[in-house]
């Protein structure tokens, strides 16, 4: 009986609440959903991709991997979320 109630809340679980309620909140909450508080954007480490990943060659001189990063969006500095 107790297996039979993990599997109940397991499957509620990954089918109402994670495939309906987040996508929805997320869609109702629009850009506030990524909201970040300027206090813990100052506390969290940056991690800057353009850095790690620069293009490289993958065998042929003429080929080269692309550089992925600069189609991604632009984090604000904390300074300018203040």
């Amino acid at each position: 009986m107790m297996g039979f109630g993990m599997a109940v809340a397991v499957f509620v679980d990954a089918s109402i609440v994670r495939m309906v309620l987040v996508p929805a909140t997320m869609s109702l909450l629009g850009t506030a959903n990524w909201w970040l508080p300027a206090w813990l954007d100052r506390l969290l480490p940056t991690f800057d991709i353009d850095k790690a990943y620069p293009a490289t060659s993958v065998g042929r001189e003429s080929e080269t991997v692309p550089d992925l990063a600069v189609h991604m969006p632009r984090h604000r500095p904390a300074e300018a979320n203040a």
